[in-house]
């Protein structure tokens, strides 16, 4: 775990499994595999299980994969190179990825890396994530920030290991948008060059959930492929400083939802004690990804009342409705079963 005021002079790789939950061979030589990769790499290597198919399926995850050149599962890439693994080899290549990861992590001078700080708040259930990329080289290219949710003991069916199977390093999804990240600077950058952002997520219970975020530093080259630079992780959610995030007081602004756990469809009821600019009104899921915006505009003093239908939401499961009146945020949970 790297922290935004340091950025550690240092290469990491990352280790990619292409796998799908109905895949036998991902549940028993790649799930032996990758375990024992993610139980013996003890620096430098950043373990990811991109589900590019099945259960736990997620479009980063197929993206990045089907970008590399996968064309069946499992696959293991460090980084953007596939490492011809197969059911006879396995064992073998397991030492060999190990000493790739080892040997780039002790004698490569990294072209940048990126420091993260994560807080947590608790109140209004989210995420506010520092990140610093620092440029050790001068260089040029095309430079993205990928950042990825990644959660660890996700309880799935997995064939070759039943239905209660844990799968670890579980890529969720891309926390900004597009799947190869957002653009951090085109063009020719100076050594001890340095770029900061915050960002915000929606995502409950993070040290709950046992999530982690990878960020990772894309090269776009002019033929559309895609390297990596370097990358970093964060797993700790600590307490947040003092900002100017609060949630909203209920006398100035409320949120009612009926019924909070429903088959069909439910109210959105927002009372508002005067009138307000750009109230945005929008519901995410457990990833934290935004699946329905139902409001982003200026709405009068009084009740308003927005419904919402399961088939309009994406399906079945929990989700959370956040208001958002310039910097003060109110959210609550909504289930369709």
């Amino acid at each position: 775990s790297l922290t935004a005021q340091e950025v550690q002079e240092v290469q990491n790789s990352v280790i990619f499994k292409r796998t799908a939950s109905w895949c036998g061979n991902c549940g028993t030589w790649g799930w032996s595999l990758f375990e024992g990769l993610l139980n013996e790499i003890n620096q430098g290597g950043i373990m990811i299980a991109a589900h590019y198919s099945g259960d736990l399926t997620a479009s980063a995850a197929k993206d990045i994969t089907d970008h590399f050149g996968a064309f069946s599962q499992p696959r293991f890439y460090v980084n953007e190179i596939d490492q011809s693994v197969s059911s006879g080899n396995w064992q073998s290549k397991k030492e060999d990825i190990k000493g790739q990861v080892q040997a780039a992590f002790d004698n490569t001078a990294p072209v940048a890396n990126i420091g993260m700080e994560a807080f947590y708040h608790e109140d209004i259930q989210e995420v506010e994530l520092k990140t610093k990329v620092k440029f050790f080289q001068q260089a040029s290219g095309n430079f993205r920030l990928g950042l990825y949710l990644i959660q660890n003991d996700v309880i799935n069916f997995q064939s070759g290991q039943g239905s209660n199977a844990v799968h670890k390093k579980v890529m969720r999804e891309s926390l900004v948008g597009t799947s190869f990240g957002q653009p951090l600077f085109e063009g020719t950058v100076n050594a001890q060059a340095e770029f900061d952002e915050t960002f915000q997520f929606l995502i409950p219970d993070p040290n709950g959930n046992l999530n982690e975020i990878v960020a990772i530093i894309w090269d776009e080259a002019a033929n559309g492929d895609y390297s990596i630079i370097n990358a970093s992780m964060v797993n700790e959610f600590g307490e947040p400083v003092v900002n100017n995030i609060s949630e909203i007081p209920s006398n100035l602004a409320d949120m009612t939802i009926m019924p909070t756990v429903s088959e069909n469809s439910t109210n959105i009821e927002v009372t508002l004690s005067q009138d307000f600019k750009n109230v945005e009104l929008e519901i995410f899921n457990v990833l934290g990804q935004s699946v329905l915006n139902l409001s982003n505009d200026n709405l009068t003093e009084g009740t308003h009342n927005f419904e919402v239908t399961k088939a309009k939401i994406g399906g079945a499961g929990q989700y959370f409705v956040r208001m958002k009146i310039g910097n003060q945020i109110k959210t609550k949970s909504l289930i369709f079963k």
